[in-house]
């Protein structure tokens, strides 16, 4: 799965995810409630590693 975070203004940004059998999903996001947020349970899912955590479920298509 590909995760892209873009910065679309001072207050928010784009999440989209592409996933392994080509379907995608996007968001526009409150950069100052989720980014933050979001990236930590990246950076966590991806050191310990969790494969059943969050970013693992939207791998798996779970919509977010």
């Amino acid at each position: 799965m590909q995760i892209d975070f873009h910065k679309t203004s001072d207050d928010e940004h784009t999440l989209q995810v592409r996933r392994a059998d080509g379907s995608n999903e996007r968001a526009a996001l409150n950069s100052r409630s989720f980014l933050r947020h979001d990236l930590a349970h990246f950076a966590v899912e991806l050191e310990v590693p969790l494969n059943e955590g969050y970013w693992g479920s939207v791998a798996r298509g779970v919509a977010w």
